[in-house]
C-alpha cells in the first residue's frame, strides 16, 4: 500500500477516522514540520521526484469513505496531479514559507514557524488568481475595519521596533551599519535576488520589458531614474555565498557600489532615500520603514500607493493603505505555528516569542536602544504576549526594583496560556524573581491539573510545561510545595488503550515527579512500564529505560525525603534496562553488564565489567572472540557512553584501554578524544587533534564547546567569548544549550572585567609575598574581592589564582611562585585514581583526618547544607558518591596548601590563602591547615559578605559589604561578619556611650523579623505566659537556630555534643517540672527559602524525646523577640544573635556552643558541664544582666553594622542570601570611578587582609 508515499506525523497512530493529504515537493527535513500546519489529516509524502503519472492506482488504495487533498510546496505540485484534482474535485494547496517565518533561514534546514498556504497558486503568481489576491480585492470592496487597520499600525510598529524579518536572526551584534562616503548624496539601494527564483519567475512579464530579469536590469533602472544619487548594490545573500552567482556582476560593480549582505537591512533603511528591486519581499519590509519603493516586477504586495512597480496593470488593490495592507499580509493570510505548543497562534503571538527569544537575557542588564524600540513597544503593548509584557515591566523594574508578585502573575492572565509557560518562567529566573516565579508554577500547576483531559492531545505543549516545571523545580529552592497530577494511568491499556505517550513526555514527566519527591505516583509509573515488559508490548526501548534510570540518579530539585524508596525505584528500571540491553545487545553480555552498571551508577561494578571485557578482548582473534571485537566496535555509541562514565571516575587507564580498540578515524571517536583532553587539561594535545579535524567537524556547536572550555582554561577570555558567539550564531541550537550559552558568555564577560581590574597594576616581579586565591569557581567570592586585589599588588604581593578559568594568570618570575598558577582543577576528572594524601575516615567518631589534622567538621557542614539535613549518613548511595567527591576536592586542596607551605612559606616569603565559605570543604582545608601550622609567614584569610540579612530584615537583594578577617591571628574569630573580641572591646571604649548606637540598637532589637502578620497569635500566647507566671510559674524559651548553620571549626558545648543533644537534654532537664514553663521555638529563617533553601531537618526535627506537658511549641513566625522578653525568666540558646536582643532586653541567657562565648562578646550565662547545666536550670535562679552587660549587647548589635566590621563595596552585583542573583557581574559606573580615582575602603580592605604582616603601603 505504502508504494511511493512516506507516512509522516503522528495522526497516522490515530484510530480518529481522518481526511489524508498527499504531499508532493517537500523536502524530507520539511516533513516532519508539515502535520502542524494540517492537523486534521493524515500525511502522505510522494518520495523522490519521479511524475507518478498512474496515481490512481495508489489512491485506491485509500478508503472510498475518507476525503483527500493535494499539497505542493511552491510549484512543485506536478501538473498531472492538479488534472486528477480538477478532474474529480479534490481540494488542492500551495504551500510556501510565511513572512515572519523563522529565527534563521529556510536554507539552513530551520523549521518553518509560519506557512502561506494557497488553494489556488502560490502567493506570488501574480498574473494567476489566488487567495492573498481574493481577499486583498475583497477587503478593498469591503472596506478595512478600524480595528484591523490599527492592528496593522501595531504589526508595523512591532516589526520596526525589534527589526522583525522573515528571517529574524537570535544573534545580538552591530546594528548598527555606516553608509560608504556619499558626497552628500542620496542613497538608493538596489536589493538584488536570486535571479530564477520563483517568485520572480511567477511575478515578471519578460514580454513588458522584452528582456528577461536580472539584478543588472534593476541596477540600471535605479541609475536611470537616479543620476546623481549613490547607488548602492546589496547581493541576496544565497548569490553572494552559496554559489548562486547573478549574472552580470562586475557590470553591476562597475556601476554601482557593491555592499556585502552583513549588516541587516533594517540597520540600512534609515539611510536609503528610495528602494528598488524585483519582487523581494524586503522591499515591502522597506515600505513598512517608509522608504519609497519601486519594483520592476509585479510582487504580490504592488499596486498599494506606497508601493510603484513598473510592469502591466496594477492588482485591484490601490486603495489599501500600508497598515490595511499589512493586516492582510502579515495578519490573516499566513498561518502561523507557535514554537511552543506546535498549534496555531497569531501574527502578534508569534512576533512576542520572537523579541522575548532575543533578548531575554538582557533582562537584567538592559537593552541598548539602537537594537530594540522599548517605548514602541510600550506603545503597543495590547498586542503583545504576555511573556513580551513581562519583559518590558522587568526592563522597567531593573535589579532593584520591588516587585508586587500578585501584580506580575496577573500579567499572565486568566486563564493562564500554557504556551507562554515557558517564556514567562525564564524571565522570571533570569531576573532572579523566586518569590513570583514560585506562585506563577502554583497557578500553572493548578490549572493544569484541571484542564488534563483537553490537554491530552497536546503532547508537545504538555512536554513543554513539564519540562518548565523541571527547570522551575531547580531554582525555586522549597519556596513552594506543588503536587504534580497523577498522569500514570496514560501508559496504562486498559484505561487509555491506543494512546501512546511520547519518549520525552514520559521522561519529562518522571523527572519532574522524581524532583518533587512525589515517589507515589512514579511507582505506579514504574508498575506501568513493567507491565507493558511482561507483555512484550513496551513502546519504549532501552534508550529510554537508560534515560529513566538517569532520572532516578541524579540528585532531585527537592531536598531527598525519601533515599530508600527513589533507590528501589531505581533497581526496578535498573532491571528493565538489563533486560532490554540483553534483547537488543543480547551478543555482548559483559557490556551489557556494565552498561547496566552504568545506568544504576554502580561504579565499581561497571569498572569489573569492563576489565572483563578488555581481557577478553586481549586474548586476541579467535574462535570464542573473533564476535567480540566485531561487536564491540559496532557498538562504539555504547562504548564512548561507559567512557564518559569512567572518565568521570578518574579511571584513566582503564578509559584509554577502552579507547584503543576503537576506529579513530571515526569522528565520534575523535570527539571523545578531545573531550578528554579537555578534562584531563592536557591541552596542547587538545590543540594538536584540534588542528587535524577536517573544517565542518569543527563548526560543530559541541567541538567549539570544548574549545571554549580549553580557551578558558588558558585564559583566553576574549578568544573564548567569540566561540561562544559563534555557536550562538548557530541555527540549530536548543533553547536549554541557547540558556548555557549565554550563562557562559556572562562568566567569560565577569572574567574579562575582572581580570581589566587585576591587572590595572601590574604584578610585582619581586613580590614581598603572595596572595593565593582559593576562593576556586566562586563567582560572587571573585566579584567581591576583585576591587581589592590591585591594592595588594600595590603593596608588592602577588596574586596567584589557584584554578584556571577566573582570572588572567600573570607569573612573577619565581618558579617556586608560579608553579602554582591554576595548579587546582575545576574538575575531579582529570585526577588520577588515587589521593594524593593518605586519609583516616571513620565518621561515627566524626573523624576525616589526614596528617594528624580532622577535617571532619568542614565536610561534615558541606555534606550538610548540600543535602540540608543534620543527620548525614554516608551509608546513603547519593551522600556517599558525594562525599567521595569532595573528599578528592579536600585532598587535592591539602595537597597544594603542602606543597605552598614547603616551597613558598619554607622560603620565608609571607603567604596568604584567602577564600571566602571557610566552614565548608573543600575551603575548610585552607582554614585547617593554616591553624594547624600556625607558622609566622601563613595566614588563612577568610572574606565574606557582612550581616546584612540582619541588618535589613532580609530586605534586600544585592550585599554593599565585604568582611575579612584572618583566622590564623584569631583561629576563635570563624566568621568576619562578626565581632572580634580584641577590636570590638577597643571601639566599645569610645562609643559605649554613643546615644546613636544605641538607638540603632533599639531599631534592630524591634524589627518584625518573623514576618509576623497581626497579633492575634502573639496576644494569646502573651495572655498564656502571663497566666503562667500569675500562677508562680518560670517561663524559659529554647530559642534554635537553623541546625545546619553551623559555620564552626568544631561543633559541640561545654555540656553536650551537638545542638540535639543540648535540646534533647534541656526537655529531660524540665519533664516533671510544673513550675516551668518551656518554650522551644525555631529560627524563622527556616521558612525563608531565600536562607533555609529546602530544609529537611528544622529544630523540631532534632526532638527525639517525648514532649511533656510543660513543654509548648512555638510558631516560627508567632512571636518576635521583643514581644516575649518582658514575660521570660530565661533564654536557652545554643549559638545567635538572639542572645545580644534578650540580653538588652534585660533577660537571662544562657549561651551554650563553644563558639557562643567567642562569637559574642558579651559577658553571658555560660555551662561548667552538664550536670551544672541541669542544676542550673532547675535552680531557678536566674540572675539578670546588669546595665552594662545589657548596655553592651545593645551596643555590640550596633557594632557588627559598622566600618570596623564591614568595607562598602557595591562593585559588583552579587548576592546577600542564598538566592540567585545570576552570573555577578561589575557595575560599570563604579568600576571606572575605581579605576579612575581609586577607593580608600579598598585600600582599608587590603590593610586588613595583610593584618599580619604589617599591611603597610610599599
Amino acid at each position: 500500500m505504502l508504494g511511493p508515499f512516506d507516512l509522516v506525523g503522528e495522526n497516522w497512530y490515530s484510530s480518529e477516522d481522518l481526511p489524508v493529504a498527499i504531499l508532493w515537493g517537500f523536502a524530507p527535513w520539511k516533513r516532519p514540520h508539515i502535520q502542524h500546519y494540517f492537523p486534521q489529516h493524515k500525511l502522505l509524502f510522494v518520495r523522490g521526484a519521479r511524475l507518478y503519472l498512474n496515481l490512481e492506482k495508489f489512491i485506491q488504495y485509500i478508503p472510498k469513505n475518507k476525503s483527500i487533498c493535494f499539497v505542493g510546496w511552491g510549484l512543485k505540485l506536478p501538473s498531472y496531479a492538479v488534472r486528477y484534482a480538477k478532474k474529480r474535485s479534490i481540494p488542492v494547496h500551495y504551500v510556501e514559507d510565511g513572512f515572519l517565518r523563522s529565527f534563521h533561514p529556510g536554507a539552513l534546514h530551520v523549521k518553518p514557524w509560519s506557512l502561506a498556504i494557497d488553494s489556488q497558486a502560490p502567493y506570488y503568481a501574480t498574473r494567476a488568481k489566488t487567495d492573498l489576491q481574493d481577499l486583498l480585492q475583497r477587503r478593498q470592496l469591503e472596506g478595512v475595519e478600524a480595528e484591523k487597520r490599527q492592528a496593522g499600525e501595531a504589526g508595523i510598529a512591532l516589526m520596526r521596533a525589534a527589526c522583525l524579518t522573515k528571517y529574524f536572526s537570535l544573534r545580538i551584534g552591530n546594528e548598527d551599519w555606516t553608509p560608504p562616503p556619499t558626497q552628500g548624496r542620496k542613497i538608493i539601494l538596489v536589493i538584488g535576488q536570486v535571479e530564477d527564483d520563483a517568485a520572480i519567475l511567477q511575478g515578471y512579464s519578460r514580454g513588458f520589458v522584452n528582456r528577461r530579469f536580472s539584478n543588472l536590469r534593476v541596477v540600471q533602472k535605479a541609475i536611470e531614474d537616479h543620476k546623481d544619487a549613490c547607488i548602492l548594490y546589496r547581493p541576496h545573500p544565497d548569490t553572494y555565498y552559496n554559489g548562486r552567482k547573478s549574472r552580470h556582476e562586475k557590470k553591476i560593480a562597475r556601476l554601482c557600489t557593491v555592499i556585502e549582505p552583513t549588516a541587516p537591512l533594517q540597520a540600512v533603511f534609515p539611510h536609503v532615500s528610495h528602494i528598488y528591486a524585483g519582487t523581494s519581499l524586503a522591499a515591502f519590509e522597506a515600505a513598512l520603514w517608509g522608504v519609497p519603493v519601486t519594483t520592476l516586477g509585479l510582487p504580490f504586495y504592488a499596486g498599494s500607493p506606497e508601493i510603484r512597480h513598473l510592469q502591466g496593470p496594477k492588482l485591484g488593490f490601490s486603495r489599501l493603505s500600508l497598515p490595511e495592507l499589512f493586516s492582510v499580509i502579515y495578519l490573516d493570510y499566513p498561518r502561523y505555528i507557535h514554537p511552543v505548543s506546535d498549534e496555531e497562534t497569531s501574527f502578534f503571538d508569534l512576533a512576542s516569542y520572537f523579541i522575548v527569544e532575543k533578548f531575554k537575557h538582557l533582562v537584567l542588564e538592559g537593552v541598548p536602544e539602537n537594537i530594540l524600540d522599548l517605548e514602541e513597544l510600550r506603545a503597543n503593548k495590547a498586542y503583545l504576549s504576555p511573556p513580551a509584557i513581562l519583559f518590558l515591566y522587568l526592563l522597567e523594574l531593573g535589579r532593584t526594583g520591588l516587585e508586587a508578585p500578585e501584580e506580575v502573575v496577573a500579567l499572565a492572565g486568566d486563564p493562564l496560556r500554557y504556551e507562554d509557560v515557558p517564556q514567562f518562567s525564564e524571565l522570571l529566573i533570569k531576573a532572579c524573581r523566586f518569590d513570583t516565579l514560585a506562585l506563577y508554577l502554583g497557578k500553572i500547576i493548578a490549572q493544569f491539573e484541571q484542564d488534563l483531559e483537553a490537554l491530552k492531545d497536546s503532547k508537545t505543549l504538555m512536554t513543554q510545561v513539564m519540562e518548565t516545571v523541571i527547570d522551575n523545580q531547580k531554582v525555586l529552592r522549597g519556596r513552594i510545595a506543588i503536587t504534580l497530577p497523577d498522569l500514570s494511568d496514560w501508559i496504562s491499556p486498559p484505561t487509555f488503550s491506543g494512546y501512546v505517550i511520547p519518549d520525552n513526555l514520559l521522561l519529562a514527566y518522571a523527572r519532574a515527579l522524581a524532583n518533587n519527591l512525589q515517589y507515589d505516583i512514579l511507582e505506579r509509573v514504574v508498575s506501568n512500564i513493567e507491565f507493558f515488559c511482561k507483555t512484550e508490548s513496551l513502546p519504549h526501548g532501552a534508550t529510554f529505560l537508560r534515560g529513566f534510570a538517569a532520572l532516578l540518579v541524579e540528585k532531585p530539585a527537592r531536598s531527598e525525603r525519601n533515599p530508600g524508596k527513589r533507590a528501589q525505584l531505581l533497581d526496578r528500571i535498573g532491571r528493565l534496562y538489563h533486560t532490554r540491553l540483553l534483547a537488543e545487545l543480547g551478543e555482548n553480555p559483559l557490556l551489557v553488564r556494565a552498561l547496566a552498571d552504568m545506568a544504576m551508577d554502580r561504579p565499581h561494578s561497571c569498572q569489573a565489567s569492563c576489565i572483563e571485557l578488555l581481557e577478553r578482548l586481549a586474548e586476541g582473534p579467535n574462535q570464542d572472540t573473533s564476535y567480540l571485537l566485531a561487536d564491540y566496535k559496532k557498538h562504539m555509541p555504547h562504548v564512548i557512553r561507559l567512557v564518559r562514565y569512567l572518565a568521570n571516575q578518574s579511571q584513566h587507564d582503564l578509559v584509554d584501554r577502552l579507547m584503543s580498540y576503537l576506529d579513530e578515524s571515526d569522528d565520534r571517536v575523535r570527539m571523545q578524544w578531545l573531550r578528554l583532553h579537555v578534562e584531563r587539561r592536557e591541552i596542547d594535545a587538545f590543540y594538536r587533534k584540534y588542528s587535524s579535524l577536517p573544517e565542518d567537524l569543527k563548526t560543530r556547536y559541541e567541538v567549539k564547546d570544548l574549545l571554549i572550555r580549553a580557551q578558558k582554561e588558558e585564559g583566553e577570555f576574549l578568544s573564548a567569548l567569540e566561540t561562544v558567539r559563534e555557536n550562538l550564531a548557530l541555527t540549530t541550537l536548543s533553547r536549554r544549550k541557547r540558556s548555557i550559552l549565554y550563562d557562559l558568555k556572562e562568566k567569560l564577560e565577569f572574567s574579562l572585567e575582572a581580570s581589566r581590574i587585576l591587572n590595572s597594576v601590574p604584578q610585582p616581579q619581586v613580590p614581598k609575598g603572595v596572595v593565593f586565591l582559593g576562593t576556586l569557581t566562586d563567582y560572587k567570592s571573585v566579584a567581591m574581592i576583585a576591587p581589592v586585589l590591585p591594592e595588594l599588588r600595590k603593596r608588592g604581593y602577588a596574586i596567584v589564582s589557584l584554578v584556571n578559568g577566573m582570572l588572567s594568570q600573570s607569573p612573577t618570575g619565581l618558579p617556586n611562585v608560579d608553579q602554582f598558577m591554576g595548579a587546582i582543577s575545576t574538575s575531579v576528572v582529570t585526577r588520577k585514581n588515587e589521593h594524593h594524601n593518605e586519609w583516616l575516615i571513620n565518621w561515627k567518631q566524626k573523624i576525616v583526618s589526614s596528617g594528624d589534622v580532622n577535617y571532619y567538621q568542614g565536610i561534615y557542614e558541606s555534606l550538610a547544607n548540600f543535602f540540608r539535613v543534620f543527620d548525614v549518613d554516608i551509608n546513603q548511595d547519593a551522600i556517599r558518591r558525594n562525599f567521595f567527591y569532595r573528599l578528592s576536592r579536600m585532598d587535592d586542596c591539602l595537597d597544594i596548601c603542602n606543597r605552598i607551605f614547603k616551597d613558598v612559606v619554607k622560603s620565608g616569603l609571607p603567604s596568604i590563602i584567602l577564600s571566602s565559605d571557610g566552614h565548608v570543604a573543600p575551603f575548610s582545608i585552607f582554614r585547617d591547615f593554616c591553624l594547624s601550622k600556625s607558622h609566622p609567614n601563613l595566614s588563612y584569610v577568610n572574606v565574606n559578605i557582612g550581616y546584612e540579612n540582619y541588618f535589613t530584615n532580609l530586605g534586600g537583594r544585592f550585599s554593599t559589604t565585604t568582611t575579612i578577617s584572618d583566622m590564623t591571628l584569631c583561629p576563635t574569630h570563624r566568621a568576619p561578619f562578626l565581632a572580634r573580641a580584641d577590636r570590638f572591646e577597643r571601639w566599645y571604649s569610645e562609643e559605649k556611650d554613643n546615644p546613636i548606637y544605641r538607638r540603632r540598637a533599639d531599631e534592630l532589637i524591634n524589627f518584625n523579623r518573623v514576618h509576623q502578620e497581626g497579633d492575634a497569635a502573639s496576644h494569646a500566647l502573651i495572655a498564656d505566659l502571663k497566666e503562667a507566671r500569675d500562677q508562680g510559674r518560670k517561663v524559659v524559651a529554647c530559642l534554635g537556630k537553623i541546625p545546619i548553620d553551623l559555620g564552626v571549626p568544631y561543633d559541640g558545648g561545654p555540656a553536650h555534643e551537638d545542638m540535639r543533644d543540648w535540646l534533647n537534654h534541656t526537655i529531660e532537664t524540665v519533664r516533671g517540672r510544673e513550675d516551668i514553663l518551656l518554650l522551644i521555638k525555631p529560627h524563622p529563617h527556616e521558612l525563608q527559602p531565600s536562607i533555609a533553601l529546602d530544609l529537611v531537618d528544622g529544630f523540631f526535627d532534632l526532638i527525639r524525646v517525648p514532649l511533656p506537658k510543660n513543654v509548648r511549641l512555638l510558631g516560627h513566625r508567632e512571636i518576635n523577640n521583643h514581644q516575649l522578653a518582658p514575660h521570660l525568666d530565661l533564654a536557652l540558646l545554643w549559638n545567635g544573635s538572639s542572645a545580644l536582643e534578650l540580653s538588652a532586653l534585660g533577660v537571662p541567657v544562657m549561651m551554650n556552643a563553644y563558639f557562643g562565648r567567642h562569637d559574642y562578646p558579651v559577658d553571658l550565662l555560660y555551662p561548667r558541664d552538664r550536670e551544672h547545666y541541669a542544676a542550673f536550670i532547675e535552680g531557678k535562679s536566674w540572675p539578670r544582666p546588669d546595665e552594662e552587660t545589657r548596655r553592651k549587647a545593645a551596643c555590640l548589635i550596633a557594632y557588627m553594622e559598622t566600618s570596623d566590621v564591614n568595607f562598602f563595596n557595591d562593585y559588583a552585583w552579587r548576592p546577600v542570601t542564598n538566592d540567585s542573583v545570576g552570573v555577578p557581574s561589575f557595575r560599570a559606573d563604579r568600576i571606572a570611578q575605581f579605576m579612575l580615582e581609586g577607593d580608600p575602603e579598598m585600600a582599608r580592605a587590603a590593610d586588613r587582609i595583610l593584618e599580619r604582616f604589617g599591611g603597610e603601603a610599599s
